[in-house]
């Protein structure tokens, strides 16, 4: 059943989505992998020459001495003017004859203050799976470039409809490095951990593969720190958990069945989430994700959404029958910002949902 669940949430397009996230890594939540890249940081660096330029003159001008350094004798004819200059404001000094203890002038650049500005696409997902089918808690990491997840499909009502396949090639943005990740106040704390790859750099997680009760009940917070790495700077915030989702509507299982010529109602728990992501994809009867129609729609947390029977029929994709994955997600967002001004998301959600059989309109 997770395998339904992850495909149902693979079709997404958004970084402020819980389905654009899970499209970057619920694919690989069960290796606790996600893709991660960075899109560079501000120069901290500075690069100090303390050497005098080679084209300085070799005076001193500090209105005592107006002799070169070549010359130090001053020739006897001629008489010492005791007159002060007109103007006795010293010049600057720009370096002197051995012996001039005058500091030669400050050539170090000013710090480099730039700010990055960038919104990373991708981000960091914390979250679980829990319903009658399958448990599951798991955390993952991807960092890409803004918009880096094209956008496609058509939309229905809030229900985005596309072509999806599972086991299609990631031909996404190269993962940006955010350095070692930690998650804590979950069971157990995580660690997602950086590895370089010709794709960039991926996460691996320190969780099992098949590990229940990660999150802490709805409303605790959870702690997630960057170290920072070559791509982005550390950054560090606290997220909500969200509240577990209970589904009133439809009955889900093996033998259930709906026919698309009519709209469907979904009904869960009110809650506190950002938004809350209904999924529907093709899976086989063992529950594999199938290549196929999906349709991924994104409402309020208000308890209810009547799928419409335009995105439903478009999923059967003009079969007589097709077994579904049919979920939903609970999301709860906010926004890191690192160390120099850029920023990446933080996910954290709660899913539920089983099978459903839909059938074409008699």
């Amino acid at each position: 059943m997770k395998r339904q669940l992850d495909a149902q949430n693979a079709t997404g397009h958004s970084v402020r989505r819980l389905v654009t996230i899970v499209a970057v890594v619920a694919g690989l939540a069960a290796t606790g992998c996600g893709d991660d890249d960075d899109g560079g940081g501000a120069d901290t660096s500075s690069n100090v020459d303390t050497l005098m330029p080679s084209d300085a003159p070799l005076f001193d001008i500090t209105g005592t001495d107006t002799f070169t350094a070549a010359d130090s004798t001053p020739p006897t004819d001629i008489p010492v003017d005791t007159n002060p200059p007109a103007d006795t404001t010293p010049a600057a000094d720009t370096g002197g004859p051995a012996g001039d203890t005058t500091p030669p002038p400050d050539t170090t650049p000013p710090p480099d203050t730039t700010t990055n500005t960038t919104a990373y696409g991708g981000g960091v997902l914390i979250g679980e799976i829990d319903s009658q089918f399958y448990n599951n808690g798991f955390a993952a990491a991807k960092f890409t470039d803004p918009e880096g997840i094209p956008i496609g499909g058509t939309l229905a009502d809030k229900c985005r409809i596309d072509f999806a396949d599972p086991n299609a090639l990631d031909t996404g943005s190269v993962g940006y490095n955010a350095g070692a990740i930690t998650i804590t106040n979950t069971t157990p704390d995580v660690s997602l951990t950086p590895v370089s790859g010709a794709g960039g750099t991926t996460y691996t997680s320190s969780l099992p593969a098949d590990h229940a009760n990660l999150l802490p009940g709805g409303g605790a917070l959870v702690t997630v720190a960057g170290a920072g790495g070559a791509d982005i700077a550390p950054f560090s915030t606290a997220i909500q958990m969200p509240e577990q989702v209970l589904m009133t509507a439809p009955f889900l299982g093996l033998n259930t069945k709906h026919n698309v010529g009519n709209t469907l109602l979904v009904a869960w728990n009110q809650g506190t989430g950002d938004e809350v992501v209904i999924s529907i994809s093709p899976v086989s009867q063992t529950g594999a994700p199938l290549a196929g129609q999906t349709a991924t729609c994104t409402v309020p947390d208000t308890g209810s959404y009547v799928l419409p029977a335009l995105a439903l029929a478009t999923v059967l994709d003009g079969g007589s029958s097709r077994l579904v994955a049919l979920g939903v997600t609970r999301v709860r967002e906010t926004i890191a910002t690192t160390g120099n001004g850029a920023t990446v998301e933080v996910s954290a959600t709660r899913s539920t949902g089983g099978p459903l059989t839909l059938e074409a309109a008699q």
